[in-house]
């Protein structure tokens, strides 16, 4: 069903799962900014153990220099946190599509981007976060890392408007439906 032009409505309001796909990629120009182009996750280090996410605005960290994202959790590289020395200014770092962290031509340290088998087994922490069960296949991660780039939302406010519009008008029969069974019920139980 389309409303409009070229406007899908989702029909299936039982769905469950979360929606994967990428969002549109703004341009910051900051250093720290990455974005992944693919299919893929950074992976920060919590007290709780590694948890995934997309959302990747970083900073150097003022008491050791570690990459870390804003609630202070440390981006895990392929073969640890990357640290920056204090040697380095912000505008000194490159990063390539392949997540190698390089400043002055030395390397830093390289992002870990993880993929896995199946995204909807992973389990939501938080607004950004997620967890992967232990028998969740990890597989290898076709995604780019664009640097001074951020990943948008993926909603579409448009299609998400209709879908409610549709839900609150799908609500509302039922409850006129199972008023009217309550109305003929009782009309039954008093004769």
């Amino acid at each position: 069903m389309t409303i409009g032009k070229d406007l899908p409505v989702r029909r299936d309001f039982s769905a469950k799962g979360i929606d994967f796909s990428e969002g549109p990629k703004q341009r910051t120009g900051r250093t720290l900014d990455v974005a992944l182009s693919g299919d893929g996750f950074f992976s920060v280090q919590t007290p709780d153990g590694v948890r995934y996410t997309r959302a990747g605005s970083f900073f150097r960290d003022p008491n050791g220099g570690q990459l870390v994202n804003g609630d202070g959790y440390a981006l895990v590289g392929a073969g640890g946190p990357i640290t920056i020395d204090g040697q380095f200014g912000d505008s000194e770092l490159a990063i390539d599509p392949s997540g190698t962290v390089s400043a002055r031509g030395q390397v830093l340290g390289s992002i870990a981007v993880t993929a896995f088998a199946d995204k909807q087994q992973l389990i939501p922490h938080g607004q950004v976060y997620f967890e992967a069960p232990p028998n969740l296949a990890e597989v290898p991660a076709s995604a780019q890392v664009m640097q001074g780039h951020l990943e948008m939302s993926n909603a579409q406010p448009v299609n998400e408007l209709i879908s409610l519009i549709l839900t609150s008008r799908m609500f509302e029969a039922a409850e006129r439906t199972i008023r009217s069974i309550a109305e003929t019920t009782q009309q039954n139980y008093r004769s």
